[in-house]
Protein backbone atom coordinates (compact mmCIF):
# COMPACT_ATOMS: atom_id res chain seq x y z
CA UNK A 1 0.00 0.00 0.00
CA UNK A 2 1.45 3.42 -0.35
CA UNK A 3 2.48 5.72 2.18
CA UNK A 4 0.84 9.07 1.58
CA UNK A 5 1.83 12.34 3.09
CA UNK A 6 -1.84 12.56 5.11
CA UNK A 7 -0.63 8.59 6.54
CA UNK A 8 2.63 10.08 7.42
CA UNK A 9 0.62 13.47 9.06
CA UNK A 10 -1.40 11.41 11.14
CA UNK A 11 1.45 9.15 12.16
CA UNK A 12 3.02 12.14 13.33
CA UNK A 13 0.37 13.75 14.81
CA UNK A 14 -0.89 10.45 17.06
CA UNK A 15 3.26 10.27 18.24
CA UNK A 16 2.97 14.46 18.88
CA UNK A 17 -0.38 13.96 20.88
CA UNK A 18 1.23 10.69 22.99
CA UNK A 19 3.90 12.67 24.25
CA UNK A 20 1.96 15.53 25.02
CA UNK A 21 -0.39 13.53 27.21
CA UNK A 22 2.82 12.16 28.64
CA UNK A 23 4.15 15.48 29.74
CA UNK A 24 1.25 16.68 31.50
CA UNK A 25 0.83 13.50 33.32
CA UNK A 26 4.63 13.83 34.64
CA UNK A 27 5.47 16.77 35.09
CA UNK A 28 7.91 15.85 37.82
CA UNK A 29 9.82 13.96 35.16
CA UNK A 30 13.09 14.58 33.21
CA UNK A 31 11.86 12.18 30.11
CA UNK A 32 8.71 14.78 30.14
CA UNK A 33 11.27 17.84 29.90
CA UNK A 34 12.69 16.03 26.96
CA UNK A 35 9.98 15.35 25.41
CA UNK A 36 9.02 19.10 25.98
CA UNK A 37 11.87 20.14 23.85
CA UNK A 38 11.32 17.60 21.36
CA UNK A 39 7.32 17.55 20.87
CA UNK A 40 6.60 20.89 22.08
CA UNK A 41 8.77 23.12 20.38
CA UNK A 42 9.03 22.04 16.83
CA UNK A 43 9.53 24.97 14.10
CA UNK A 44 7.55 27.90 13.98
CA UNK A 45 6.62 27.46 18.02
CA UNK A 46 4.91 29.60 19.52
CA UNK A 47 7.29 31.15 22.66
CA UNK A 48 4.87 32.52 24.39
CA UNK A 49 2.63 29.30 24.54
CA UNK A 50 5.75 27.36 25.26
CA UNK A 51 6.82 29.73 28.10
CA UNK A 52 3.75 29.43 30.09
CA UNK A 53 3.54 25.81 29.85
CA UNK A 54 7.34 25.29 30.76
CA UNK A 55 6.83 27.49 33.84
CA UNK A 56 3.17 25.74 34.92
CA UNK A 57 4.15 22.20 33.69
CA UNK A 58 8.35 22.25 35.70
CA UNK A 59 9.62 22.92 38.79
CA UNK A 60 12.82 25.12 39.27
CA UNK A 61 15.36 22.23 39.43
CA UNK A 62 14.15 21.01 36.06
CA UNK A 63 14.30 24.01 34.72
CA UNK A 64 17.67 24.78 35.96
CA UNK A 65 18.90 21.32 34.22
CA UNK A 66 20.75 21.53 31.26
CA UNK A 67 18.20 20.24 28.75
CA UNK A 68 15.71 23.17 30.99
CA UNK A 69 18.24 25.87 29.54
CA UNK A 70 18.37 24.85 26.55
CA UNK A 71 14.68 25.03 26.54
CA UNK A 72 14.69 28.74 28.06
CA UNK A 73 17.21 29.73 25.72
CA UNK A 74 14.66 28.40 22.71
CA UNK A 75 12.40 30.42 24.21
CA UNK A 76 13.83 33.72 24.50
CA UNK A 77 15.49 33.73 21.19
CA UNK A 78 11.78 32.76 19.55
CA UNK A 79 10.57 35.42 21.25
CA UNK A 80 12.71 37.79 19.78
CA UNK A 81 11.84 36.86 16.32
CA UNK A 82 7.87 37.48 16.68
CA UNK A 83 5.68 39.12 14.44
CA UNK A 84 5.47 42.75 15.83
CA UNK A 85 9.05 42.48 17.68
CA UNK A 86 12.02 44.79 15.86
CA UNK A 87 13.80 42.78 13.05
CA UNK A 88 17.77 41.65 15.38
CA UNK A 89 19.87 43.66 13.24
CA UNK A 90 23.25 41.59 11.86
CA UNK A 91 26.13 42.02 9.84
CA UNK A 92 27.78 39.44 7.51
CA UNK A 93 29.90 39.11 4.22
CA UNK A 94 28.10 39.08 0.90
CA UNK A 95 29.31 36.92 -2.10
CA UNK A 96 31.56 39.52 -3.19
CA UNK A 97 33.33 40.09 0.00
CA UNK A 98 31.95 43.14 1.41
CA UNK A 99 30.17 43.88 4.60
CA UNK A 100 26.36 43.94 4.63
CA UNK A 101 24.51 45.64 7.88
CA UNK A 102 20.59 44.82 7.65
CA UNK A 103 19.78 47.96 9.18
CA UNK A 104 21.01 49.57 5.90
CA UNK A 105 18.00 48.69 4.23
CA UNK A 106 15.71 50.60 6.73
CA UNK A 107 12.76 52.24 4.98
CA UNK A 108 12.19 49.55 2.33
CA UNK A 109 10.08 46.13 2.91
CA UNK A 110 12.46 43.19 3.44
CA UNK A 111 12.67 39.62 3.35
CA UNK A 112 15.41 38.25 5.55
CA UNK A 113 15.33 34.73 3.71
CA UNK A 114 17.05 31.72 5.34
CA UNK A 115 18.36 29.02 2.78
CA UNK A 116 21.31 26.54 1.50
CA UNK A 117 22.58 25.08 -1.59
CA UNK A 118 22.04 22.06 -0.05
CA UNK A 119 18.71 22.37 0.75
CA UNK A 120 16.03 20.89 -1.59
CA UNK A 121 13.18 22.52 -0.14
CA UNK A 122 14.67 26.01 -0.61
CA UNK A 123 15.84 25.32 -4.00
CA UNK A 124 12.27 24.64 -4.68
CA UNK A 125 10.87 27.52 -2.82
CA UNK A 126 13.17 29.71 -4.97
CA UNK A 127 10.94 29.80 -7.97
CA UNK A 128 8.48 31.45 -5.78
CA UNK A 129 10.61 34.15 -4.33
CA UNK A 130 12.56 34.98 -7.85
CA UNK A 131 8.67 35.44 -9.08
CA UNK A 132 8.01 37.95 -5.78
CA UNK A 133 11.12 40.06 -6.65
CA UNK A 134 10.78 40.53 -10.04
CA UNK A 135 7.25 41.70 -9.58
CA UNK A 136 8.30 44.17 -6.55
CA UNK A 137 11.78 45.24 -6.49
CA UNK A 138 10.90 48.25 -8.21
CA UNK A 139 8.48 49.29 -5.28
CA UNK A 140 10.87 50.01 -2.05
CA UNK A 141 11.34 45.84 -1.51
CA UNK A 142 14.56 44.05 -1.11
CA UNK A 143 15.44 40.10 -0.40
CA UNK A 144 18.59 39.55 2.03
CA UNK A 145 19.54 35.79 1.17
CA UNK A 146 21.42 34.56 4.47
CA UNK A 147 22.82 31.28 3.24
CA UNK A 148 23.79 28.28 5.99
CA UNK A 149 26.22 26.87 3.59
CA UNK A 150 29.82 25.47 4.49
CA UNK A 151 31.28 26.03 1.24
CA UNK A 152 31.40 29.16 -0.82
CA UNK A 153 31.85 27.93 -4.35
CA UNK A 154 28.57 25.72 -4.10
CA UNK A 155 26.53 28.67 -2.41
CA UNK A 156 28.04 30.70 -5.35
CA UNK A 157 26.71 28.33 -8.17
CA UNK A 158 23.36 27.96 -6.62
CA UNK A 159 23.03 31.32 -6.66
CA UNK A 160 23.89 31.78 -10.54
CA UNK A 161 22.21 28.19 -11.30
CA UNK A 162 18.85 29.50 -9.73
CA UNK A 163 18.74 33.30 -10.93
CA UNK A 164 18.91 35.09 -7.52
CA UNK A 165 19.47 38.93 -8.02
CA UNK A 166 19.38 40.20 -4.45
CA UNK A 167 21.75 40.31 -1.56
CA UNK A 168 23.56 37.00 -0.46
CA UNK A 169 25.24 36.75 3.08
CA UNK A 170 26.80 34.28 4.91
CA UNK A 171 29.89 33.28 7.04
CA UNK A 172 29.71 29.91 5.52
CA UNK A 173 29.40 28.46 9.45
CA UNK A 174 26.65 26.00 8.03
CA UNK A 175 24.31 25.56 11.06
CA UNK A 176 26.04 27.91 13.42
CA UNK A 177 25.83 30.43 11.17
CA UNK A 178 25.60 33.54 13.80
CA UNK A 179 22.55 35.14 11.98
CA UNK A 180 20.27 31.98 12.26
CA UNK A 181 21.52 31.41 15.84
CA UNK A 182 20.10 34.98 16.47
CA UNK A 183 16.91 33.95 15.01
CA UNK A 184 16.78 30.74 16.47
CA UNK A 185 16.41 28.81 12.89
CA UNK A 186 16.39 25.53 13.21
CA UNK A 187 15.34 24.45 9.75
CA UNK A 188 15.67 26.28 6.39
CA UNK A 189 13.63 27.54 4.24
CA UNK A 190 12.63 30.04 6.93
CA UNK A 191 11.92 33.72 6.24
CA UNK A 192 11.01 37.29 8.00
CA UNK A 193 9.25 39.63 5.87
CA UNK A 194 10.43 43.19 8.22
CA UNK A 195 8.61 46.57 7.45
CA UNK A 196 10.10 50.36 6.96
CA UNK A 197 10.64 50.68 10.49
CA UNK A 198 12.40 46.91 11.03
CA UNK A 199 9.39 45.95 12.48
CA UNK A 200 8.48 41.77 11.86
CA UNK A 201 5.27 41.97 9.89
CA UNK A 202 5.26 38.20 8.97
CA UNK A 203 7.36 34.84 8.65
CA UNK A 204 7.61 31.80 6.49
CA UNK A 205 5.62 32.80 3.84
CA UNK A 206 5.95 30.16 1.32
CA UNK A 207 4.72 29.41 -2.50
CA UNK A 208 2.57 32.31 -3.49
CA UNK A 209 1.84 33.46 0.15
CA UNK A 210 4.74 35.58 -0.33
CA UNK A 211 3.49 37.54 -3.45
CA UNK A 212 0.00 37.82 -1.97
CA UNK A 213 0.90 38.98 0.87
CA UNK A 214 3.30 41.85 -0.81
CA UNK A 215 0.50 42.36 -3.37
CA UNK A 216 -1.81 43.25 -0.09
CA UNK A 217 0.96 45.58 1.41
CA UNK A 218 1.68 47.81 -2.23
CA UNK A 219 -2.26 47.96 -3.46
CA UNK A 220 -3.04 49.60 -0.25
CA UNK A 221 0.28 52.26 -0.77
CA UNK A 222 -1.12 52.81 -4.49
Amino acid sequence: KLITYDTIQVYVDSIKAEAHRFIISHPGSYVALQRFLRHEMPKNFDPVVADKEFNELFDEDLRQTPTGKIIANKIAIAKKSQIGKEAIDFSQTTLDDKVFKLSSLRGKYVLVDFWASWCKPCRAENPFVVKAYNKYEDQNFEIVGVSLDADKESWKKAVKKDGLPWIHVSDLKFWKNEVAVQYGINSVPSNFLVNPEGVIIAKNLRGDALTERLSDIFDKIE
